[in-house]
């Protein structure tokens, strides 16, 4: 039986009694309010709770010293202690950006050919020590060797926001590897998501990947803010496609029903162009003001049959980018080194793992590849089976390679684990 008592004195240890249904008085051990029990000693005691939990609340610590040690402690002082245990487990916030320079050069000589850069805020006063941090940028270089062995010209950009007390933005680029898997290349820690900020960005990957104002490179985004100005810009003849699932998320907000992403799928999806005019054709005569409302955005952007098919892949959304955020979102809400150490510490795991699942693979194409030429193969027997009769292939090789160029997936051999 369970019964509350009164409120108790914070210098010393008393009992209290109070008198239940049956008149009987029942002494209650109230709980100590200790002058020794400081933020300090809360924080020794609850660093490993909030290293498994950064999440953890508040309540739960003051509940967890109530019942395990019978000490009352106030609010503040457990939000006091928290705060000091998080500083220890993920370091300072604003202690890390000091350290910022001597984390670049480490990163630089553990890593050869990696690419750091840093950007300040203009200082009026060119004799102060210290500058502002606006931006970071990296590039680590066995990633930038791979993403150019791999030969696809395709790369998803995204930005998603920072987390923590200081507001910002992270961008980064991500592309395909052979194995149709999401292959990061670079990322940054900017002030915001800008034109200034995705130009920036865009200079140093274009200088990481040595495209020149001429380039024919293909990316494809969320038409974030700034992004488009910032690709026009530097690369007028690159390919520029518009995330389909975006594109449809703005349509739903008038028309919603189910029947209008079909249709938009459809159009996106068509091969030919005579298949995507006959397809917008059956789009306007369901509704014209939604598809006058899709023709407004040009079909050389969202619409497979528009594209150019440099970049050897007729992907629709950027799907590549958002996995890639979920799993640095973690990270995403820890002081700036911390966050750039998990987002290269989850890189190297996926490296590992990836060259791992390709030392499994026989063949000499990646397991999708291989998969997709093996459903292919059938379709395509038992049509020649059908149309012809007693038809073969007269090179499998020469299928296989013709084969991956259409479905945007190279033959590169398993041990290379790109």
């Amino acid at each position: 039986m369970t019964v509350k008592g009164l409120g108790h004195s914070a210098e010393e240890l008393y009992l209290s009694s109070i008198k239940v249904k049956w008149g009987l008085n029942l002494p209650l051990q109230k709980a100590r309010a200790k002058k020794a029990c400081t933020a300090s000693l809360i924080c020794k005691k609850i660093i490993d709770q909030v290293e498994a939990d950064p999440k953890i609340p508040l309540r739960a610590i003051q509940d967890h010293f109530q019942k395990t040690y019978q000490v009352g402690i106030s609010m503040d002082k457990v939000f006091r202690a928290k705060d000091m245990a998080r500083k220890h487990v993920t370091g300072d916030y604003t202690k890390q950006f000091e350290l910022l320079r001597d984390y670049a050069l480490e990163l630089q000589a553990t890593n050869p050919d990696t690419t750091v850069k840093i950007d300040v805020c203009p200082n009026g006063n060119p004799a102060s020590p210290t500058r502002q941090f606006r931006r970071i940028y990296v590039c680590l270089g066995p990633l930038k060797k791979g993403f150019k062995a791999c030969l696809r010209d395709l790369v998803g950009l995204d930005g998603a926001f920072m987390k923590g007390p200081f507001p910002g933005q992270v961008l980064t680029a991500v592309g395909l590897d052979s194995n149709n898997g999401i292959y990061p290349l670079a990322y940054a820690i900017v002030e915001s998501e800008n034109t200034a900020s995705w130009k920036w960005f865009l200079e140093n990957l274009g200088d990481d990947l040595e495209l020149g104002s001429n380039s024919n490179y293909t990316f494809i985004s969320d038409r974030q803010k700034g992004l488009q100005i910032a690709v026009d810009q530097l690369f007028p003849n690159a390919e520029h496609r518009y995330c389909i699932r975006h594109i449809h998320d703005n349509m739903r907000k008038k028309w919603g029903q189910t029947e209008y992403r079909d249709h938009l799928w459809r159009c996106a999806s068509a091969t030919t162009i005579p298949e995507f005019e006959h397809l917008m054709k059956e789009f306007s005569e369901y509704d014209k003001e939604a598809c006058q409302w899709l023709k407004q955005i040009p079909p050389v952007h969202w619409a497979r049959s528009h594209f150019s098919g440099r970049a050897v892949s007729d992907v629709l959304i950027s799907n590549m980018c958002e996995v890639f955020n979920g799993k640095i979102e973690k990270g995403r809400d820890k002081p700036v080194i911390s966050c750039l150490e998990f987002i290269r510490e989850y890189l190297m795991k996926r490296i590992c793992n990836v060259m791992k699942a390709m030392k499994k693979a026989k063949g000499p194409l990646t397991p999708t590849a291989t998969d997709i030429l093996d459903a292919r193969k059938k379709v395509l027997h038992n049509i020649l089976l059908g149309g012809m009769g007693q038809t073969s292939i007269k090179s499998l090789q020469h299928c296989k390679i013709n084969m991956w160029w259409m479905l945007g997936t190279k033959p590169v051999l398993a041990e290379s684990g790109n």
